[in-house]
């Protein structure tokens, strides 16, 4: 078995250290928790809404976002990881608590891939087609941050967060969280290919996994 392929696919929070320019009042608990509730309503019309995403994979878009099933319980449990790990904070008081403005510009969502690989034709079937997927998830969490963040603006308000760092060592922690999340993905795939008959996922499905790094062998 000699290694012939590198697909590197990484999700990554980057938050630029800009200073505030002004204080905005911290969200209470109420507000807070109807912020969450209507981004995670929001989750399966964002799952249609990125459908495009798998264009590449060659079967009828709503066909395909069919495969991927419900993606709220992966959305759910990734934020709940990561408010848990940062101390998530909102007022449960009934007077208000200014805190530093977020400048929610910074916290941005990113896909990150590696050069399409150089080898045959297999080995760049399988890489477009993981790309396919991986951007899916990508814009899936894309549109549920937005929703949040456009209700935060809607009530004046924004959560307190942690500083830069301890984000960053936790975000990619929580990428995944959802304990079915692999295995769902995997079902996916195979839906993908034997119901749907999209060839071009043949021998792709395997290496569902690690979000980060995804060894392809021959």
């Amino acid at each position: 078995m000699s290694r012939i392929g590198l697909i590197s696919i990484v999700l990554t929070i980057f938050i630029a250290d800009r200073p505030a320019t002004s204080l905005i009042r911290r969200c209470t608990c109420e507000e807070d928790d109807e912020c969450w509730e209507e981004a995670l309503a929001s989750v399966d019309q964002c799952s249609s809404d990125c459908g495009y995403n798998l264009a590449p994979i060659g079967g009828e878009i709503q066909d395909m976002v069919d495969c991927f099933g419900k993606q709220g319980p992966a959305i759910q449990a990734e934020d709940v990881c990561l408010r848990r790990k940062v101390d998530y904070k909102c007022d449960d008081r009934s007077q208000s608590t200014f805190i530093n403005e977020t400048n929610f510009d910074n916290l941005e969502l990113t896909f990150n891939e590696t050069t399409r690989p150089t080898a045959g034709p297999l080995i760049k079937r399988i890489y477009d087609s993981l790309n396919a997927i991986f951007k899916y998830n990508y814009c899936i969490r894309m549109c549920y941050k937005n929703v949040t963040i456009e209700c935060y603006k809607g009530k004046g308000c924004a959560p307190g967060l942690a500083d830069r760092e301890t984000l960053m060592s936790f975000v990619k922690e929580c990428v995944g969280a959802y304990s079915l999340f692999y295995i769902e993905q995997i079902q996916a795939c195979h839906c993908l290919l034997h119901k749907l008959h999209l060839t071009k996922l043949t021998g792709a499905c395997i290496h569902i996994g690690n979000p980060f790094l995804k060894e392809i062998h021959s």
